[in-house]
């Protein structure tokens, strides 16, 4: 499962897929012929119910109400081309910016910067310490850092798990300024 002929690839999109499809009772079929390319094809249920609503984690009475502070803003991501590519989107959007290009690297900057930190825009899917154990290192040091999670997984059921820390918001890759300004609740210049 972990092959993948991209760069830095983690090669799990389609166990990934194979999970998410046979959890919610489909099926997976996949025909690939050499030189003529590869087909998957996905069949879900119909929903009896009609469209859901977004899942919900927490009550809203229950939900910490933690604003973005004004000020730097911490990017983690463990795949350099990312990384700087969503360094440039908060430059772009009038924010200072640091960078760590793994867990253990967002925690040294945090601590080095704490208070001039405002939000924090994080990968969950890393190498050594990911995402959700940076993002619960984050809250022990500062209960009030407002952090954005973002995954190539699907976020709609990852927002499913249950977690004792949550983030502030989810953005699913791959993102544009535009989605990242909205989950950061930052104005384009």
């Amino acid at each position: 499962p972990f092959f993948s002929t991209r760069f830095a690839g983690r090669g799990l999109g389609l166990s990934v897929t194979r999970g998410t499809v046979l959890a919610l009772k489909g099926q997976l079929t996949v025909e690939s012929k050499p030189g003529q390319g590869t087909s998957v094809k996905v069949f879900l249920p119909q929903s009896a119910e009609g469209p859901l609503s977004a899942p919900r984690t927490l009550d809203d009475a229950k939900k910490p109400q933690r604003r973005p502070r004004p000020g730097t803003v911490l990017v983690v991501d463990d795949d350099p081309l990312v990384l700087a590519t969503n360094a440039r989107l908060v430059r772009h959007l009038g924010a200072r910016v640091l960078t760590a290009a793994s867990g253990e690297e967002a925690l040294s900057v945090f601590r080095a910067n704490a208070d001039a930190i405002g939000s924090v825009v994080l990968d969950l899917n890393m190498e050594g310490l990911d995402g959700w154990q940076v993002l619960s290192a984050l809250r022990a040091l500062r209960p009030d850092v407002f952090v954005v999670v973002t995954s190539g997984l699907d976020v709609t059921q990852l927002k499913l798990e249950r977690r004792e820390v949550l983030p502030d918001g989810w953005i699913q890759k791959p993102f544009g300024a535009s989605v990242l300004a909205a989950a950061l609740r930052l104005a384009p210049r």
